[in-house]
């Protein structure tokens, strides 16, 4: 008989808001196996284990070693569904390491029971982000600048939308100009109207504060999130 042993993890793990009101579940389907696949390529020192899709095409679940880059693989997630929109919990806690897979489908522990409670209480709220790692102030403060983060890239235009893309694409407002075959000050009136230099303030103090987090709790936890 196998003695149970059990490490501290970090689980992020995804639901497809409405799932069953998307009409085009073939489009959803490969939108979260092209985010999937990207995230495994784009993020593989930041995972203890796959990024995969789990109960069908609606959810998605991955293990991970820190979350110092969590909101930027949260962001590439929601570019890949759009229209479409996925909420998620970040958690750290117990897992069971007994059967020693890797898989993320296979693993089981406290941690998924306190994910999936709290993704329920998240469904209610109408929110799409919530957490906790350590510090329940300071995971309240981050998961608010997230769904602020998060609502804010909903609510962009189409058009709006396509202009940040390709200036971010291109590096500078004339070669993402040309690219759209609009004039420089076009993508400019864009920008402007979408705050989008106040958004990416934000978006660099969130990514400083959760970096600075991440260290933290790694410290303090005996095995990191291994």
């Amino acid at each position: 008989m196998k003695r149970s042993t059990s490490e501290t993890v970090i689980v992020l793990l995804g639901d497809v808001e409405n799932s069953r009101r998307v009409a085009d579940r073939e489009a959803l389907g490969v939108g979260l196996d092209r985010a999937c696949g990207r995230l495994n390529d784009e993020f593989a020192d930041e995972l203890g284990a796959p990024v995969s899709i789990i109960k069908g095409i609606d959810e998605m679940g991955a293990a991970l070693i820190s979350f110092r880059r969590a909101y930027d693989m949260i962001a590439l997630v929601g570019a890949e569904l759009r229209p479409e929109r996925m909420r998620f919990v970040l958690v750290a806690g117990e897992v069971d390491t007994t059967s020693g897979s890797s898989e993320f489908a296979r693993m089981d522990g406290p941690v998924f029971h306190l994910a999936a409670d709290m993704m329920k209480e998240l469904k209610s709220s109408k929110l799409l982000f919530a957490m906790s790692v350590s510090d329940p102030l300071l995971d309240e403060a981050v998961a608010g600048a997230v769904n602020m983060l998060l609502l804010a890239r909903t609510a962009r235009t189409e058009k709006q939308r396509d202009v940040v893309e390709e200036y971010e694409r291109q590096g500078n407002q004339v070669a993402a100009a040309a690219a759209l075959g609009v004039s420089q000050q076009a993508i400019s009136h864009v920008l402007v109207g979408s705050d989008y230099r106040q958004f990416k303030l934000v978006e660099t103090s969130l990514r400083g504060v959760m970096e600075s987090y991440s260290v933290r709790w790694e410290r303090r936890t005996p095995d990191g999130a291994r």
